[in-house]
């Protein structure tokens, strides 16, 4: 390698790395060691590893074969063939065809070569003859052939990963969602509010306090998640932009919640059917996607199911997914952009937690009438589902019209 580097036989047109697999203190110690010995130019990256863990899982030494890497980063060969160990300085030779089929050739003489430079089809010609014994035989083995990968434009990944982080938030936010229903119609129950505000409580600190109190757990689970996700999803976007979005779904699935509450006289089953329904709202994504990419359009159709705070939140993590695909990202300035941009995202999610905490609002001042909903929708449904009971037949015989009559 060091060979390569020097001389001008590629000059800047091929990088070289030299990764010592010694670690920490005694790898530095090599690679310094033959840097100073081989005296190797700027074209050659000299490193060592400073950890175990951190001890590349793919590979091999050099002298088990090669990894060489394409223009566009792309494997070329994960190992040459034949090594080093295998056929000695042949091997550095298949290296040599290897680049000249890549159209990186040799500026001097090869070793063992005439003076017209490196000539890459003698270079197969002896590799040929090596391996196959000559006479035109088959080869038994592929040395390594070119395997060019045009640069990729969009990243696949991404089309799946606006669900996917949509999925994943919305399953950290379901306990919180069922601890306020369970808190809410708990108090509820136990006319814990009554005492209050006959003790004098204003309705609005009593809401305030639960606001500021369970939406503590909401928030702390938004930027747990965005400082999470951000950086490895969303790494082109602007991280505050990020934590916009998953703060106000937090917020607006915390007014939902309330909104939820009145509409239940259990806390038990406030805990287990409110989460189910929060769920449930999301599917309406698969009405916006297909093969799990978002489509294009039916712009007043994604804005009316975004007045449903896991909806809105999927779409604009689809939305940012987007941008990431193609390495751009979202940013203030840019934030505006598209049919359904994320702007529009982020105004309706913070409509959605106004509307829920006024229709959670409105809706407890309701009273108990919302809560026997359920209850009065049951009775109904057994009434019209049960059997009427026959009447019993009656035990007074009428007596015939020629009867004559008992005297009084």
């Amino acid at each position: 390698m060091a060979a390569w580097a020097h001389g001008g036989s590629y000059g800047d047109r091929v990088r070289f790395l030299m990764l010592c697999v010694e670690t920490g203190a005694s790898g530095l110690r090599t690679a310094k060691a033959f840097g100073k010995e081989f005296r190797l130019p700027a074209t050659v990256v000299n490193g060592y590893i400073e950890s175990k863990s951190e001890l590349p899982r793919f590979g091999q030494l050099g002298c088990g074969g090669f990894v060489v890497l394409g223009r566009h980063g792309e494997f070329v060969a994960a190992r040459t063939v034949p090594s080093y160990l295998d056929r000695g300085a042949l091997a550095f030779a298949a290296v040599e065809a290897l680049l000249a089929g890549l159209g990186v050739q040799r500026s001097t003489p090869a070793t063992g070569g005439g003076g017209g430079g490196s000539d890459s089809e003698a270079l197969i010609a002896a590799l040929t003859q090596a391996l196959g014994g000559g006479g035109g035989e088959d080869l038994p083995v592929a040395y390594g052939l070119p395997y060019p990968v045009p640069p990729s434009s969009h990243a696949a990944f991404f089309d799946l990963a606006g669900p996917l982080v949509g999925l994943l938030v919305l399953f950290s936010l379901l306990l919180p969602v069922a601890a306020v229903l369970r808190a809410l119609v708990a108090e509820k129950e136990a006319k814990l509010r009554e005492a209050l505000l006959i003790g004098g409580a204003g309705r609005g600190a009593y809401f305030s306090s639960l606001l500021l109190s369970h939406g503590a757990a909401f928030l702390l689970v938004a930027l747990l998640s965005s400082s999470l996700i951000a950086p490895s999803c969303f790494a082109h976007s602007d991280p505050s932009l990020v934590r916009a979005l998953f703060v106000l779904f937090a917020l607006a699935s915390l007014c939902f919640a309330f909104a939820l509450a009145p509409f239940f006289s259990s806390a038990r089953l406030a805990a287990l059917v409110g989460p189910l329904a929060f769920f449930l709202t999301s599917q309406l994504f698969n009405l916006f996607e297909r093969d799990g990419s978002l489509l294009e359009g039916a712009v007043r159709a994604k804005a009316l199911a975004s007045l449903l705070p896991a909806m809105a939140f999927y779409l604009g993590a689809s939305q940012l997914a987007q941008q990431e695909g193609v390495q751009r990202g979202v940013t203030w300035s840019t934030v505006w952009e598209g049919d359904f941009p994320l702007a529009a995202t982020l105004a309706i999610l913070l409509l959605d937690a106004a509307l829920y905490a006024a229709a959670g609002w409105y809706l407890d001042r309701a009273g108990r009438s919302l809560s026997q909903l359920p209850v009065r929708f049951a009775t109904a449904l057994r009434s019209l589902c049960s059997r009427p009971t026959p009447r019993r037949a009656s035990r007074v015989a009428l007596a015939p019209p020629d009867a004559p009559q008992r005297a009084e």
